[in-house]
């Protein structure tokens, strides 16, 4: 292959060395000749049996370095093991991600070895597996990947050698930090217990979940198990859950772009907190909250217009997007943006993010001397807090743009 035709290779093979190599077989049939084609030189001794390796090209003394350690050495010319959890992987190529405990690198290619039916039969999403290769960086994507890389070392989810049994096996119980650390899988679910937060989408189930380990998006939960891959059945809403109810789901690790998802989730339990949809604690207690998600203030209605939330709580915003799609509540400059509570409650805490931070066009800042007394922000976040039936916001200094909402009251 072509990776061994280096002067290196050439001044360091003899005759009368031994060597191991891995290739296919040809005949030749003008030289009446059997031939072994696209070698991969795996190792190599001199003909007195003594330590003339080849200088960190041959797999065999490759040194083992994590994912991490990989990439900052960033050494193109030299193989190194790697070990790791295999996701994405694509048969046709036989890429993937490959994951340790100090992050996730692109395995580009194999050499043409490994590319056979063989090997893109055995490896599947879950398996751990040990490489050989060498770095490079993929400057259109951004990218640290592993070029040439030789095959030393694979075992199934279940621990078996190559051609074992590819079962999803045991749900595993792990908390959101230990699935976050997971390797994707189209296979293994997962069962995890945390609060609901977040912007919620009531349609299908899109939601944070936390726990005292950290965070993670769940992108869909429904009420039964459709499997991986399914399309969403919109049963999230007969649950009756809510934001700040501690729940127990089962799901498949998966991501979007750079954010870790739980994919395909499906309800297992309420386990404590919570109240119905819209509510939280009775009222006289801590309050009662209800939020707004992003697709849902896209399509507010806005130049007056009332908006209701929930039966209690509803709010106006005077600026006029004339005909403007928008995907966040628009409030323009000079224009006023107020949220009331039904006879009988109060408002006792507003809570919103922006699409900018600070006093940047767009962010929480830019009430300027509109904001009412009892309002504070940070980074992209707005929260007023106190008690009264309205609460009226002015974009005194710039246009305010929110994306998600999130209202506290509670009977007076």
């Amino acid at each position: 292959l072509a990776a061994y035709k280096t002067d290196e290779w050439k001044n360091k093979i003899k005759n009368g060395g031994t060597i191991t190599i891995a290739g296919k077989y040809e005949y030749y049939a003008n030289k009446s000749q059997h031939e072994v084609v696209d070698a991969a030189i795996l190792e190599y001794t001199d003909g007195q049996g003594g330590g003339d390796e080849p200088g960190g090209d041959d797999y065999s003394t490759a040194a083992s370095k994590t994912v991490e350690e990989f990439i900052q050495l960033a050494d193109k010319s030299t193989y190194y093991k790697l070990t790791g959890t295999v996701s994405k992987f694509n048969p046709t190529y036989c890429s993937f991600d490959l994951t340790d405990a100090s992050g996730t690198i692109y395995v580009y290619s194999v050499l043409a070895a490994y590319k056979t039916d063989e090997w893109k039969n055995k490896i599947k999403d879950g398996g751990t597996i040990t490489i050989a290769g060498k770095y490079e960086y993929y400057a259109n994507k951004s990218q640290h990947e592993v070029v040439d890389a030789a095959i030393l070392e694979y075992t199934d989810g279940q621990g078996g050698e190559p051609g074992g049994g590819d079962e999803p096996g045991d749900i595993i119980t792990a908390t959101i930090a230990e699935f976050n650390a997971a390797a994707e899988s189209s296979t293994q679910k997962y069962k995890l217990t945390g609060t609901i937060g977040g912007s919620i989408n009531t349609t299908y189930g899109n939601f944070d979940l936390t726990d005292e380990t950290g965070t993670v998006y769940v992108y869909g939960l429904t009420a039964t198990d459709l499997g991986y891959g399914a399309k969403n059945d919109k049963s999230y809403a007969s649950l009756n859950l809510a934001e700040g109810d501690k729940i127990t789901i089962i799901g498949y690790r998966g991501s979007y772009g750079d954010k870790i998802e739980v994919l395909n989730a499906y309800f297992v339990e309420k386990v404590s907190g919570g109240d119905e949809p819209g509510g939280g604690d009775e009222p006289g207690g801590d309050g009662n909250n209800v939020s707004f998600d992003k697709s849902q203030l896209a399509a507010a209605a806005d130049n007056g217009a009332t908006v209701a939330m929930n039966d209690v709580i509803s709010f106006t915003n005077s600026s006029n997007y004339n005909g403007t799609a928008v995907t966040e509540l628009r409030i323009y400059k000079s224009q006023t943006f107020t949220v009331s509570a039904a006879s009988g409650y109060v408002v006792t805490k507003i809570e919103f993010t922006c699409t900018a931070s600070g006093t940047t066009k767009q962010g929480p800042g830019c009430w300027g001397a509109g904001a009412p007394a009892g309002y504070s922000y940070d980074d992209k976040d707005g929260v007023w807090e106190g008690s009264s039936n309205s609460v009226a916001f002015t974009a005194t200094d710039n246009q305010v743009r929110i994306v998600s909402l999130k209202v506290t009251y509670a009977a007076k």
